[in-house]
C-alpha cells in the first residue's frame, strides 16, 4: 500500500493530522454480533448526541467544514463523510443495515 498527501495540503491546513489503519487478516462476510452490539451502542449515542443539534453546528464538526472550506470545496454540497454519517444517525437512518449493504 502506498499513501501520499501533496504537500500543499498542509499549506491550506497547517493544523492536519492524517492517520491510517490497515486491518489485515479481517474477515468482512463473517458476523460479529459482540462487534455489531458495541456499533448499536454507539449510534444510540450519537442518535442521542445530535438529536438537537443541527450536525453540521456541532463543534467536532465545524473544523472539518473549515477544511473542506480551505481546500476549496463547498461543505454544504460535499460534506465530509464523518457529518454524513451522524446526518443519516441523527435522522433515524438503519447505519448497520447500510454498512451491511455496502459489504
Amino acid at each position: 500500500m502506498n499513501f501520499k498527501v501533496a504537500s500543499d495540503i498542509f499549506e491550506k491546513i497547517p493544523k492536519l493530522y492524517i492517520g491510517v489503519v490497515v486491518a489485515k487478516g479481517v474477515d468482512n462476510h463473517r458476523e460479529y454480533p459482540e462487534i455489531e452490539e458495541k456499533l448499536s451502542q454507539a449510534v444510540a449515542a450519537a442518535q442521542q448526541r445530535f438529536a438537537d443539534t443541527a450536525v453540521k453546528k456541532a463543534p467536532e464538526i465545524v473544523p472539518y467544514r473549515d477544511a473542506f472550506r480551505a481546500l476549496g470545496f463547498n461543505p454544504n454540497r460535499f460534506p465530509c463523510s464523518v457529518e454524513a454519517m451522524f446526518s443519516r444517525i441523527s435522522k433515524g437512518k438503519d447505519l448497520l443495515k447500510t454498512i451491511r449493504h455496502a459489504a
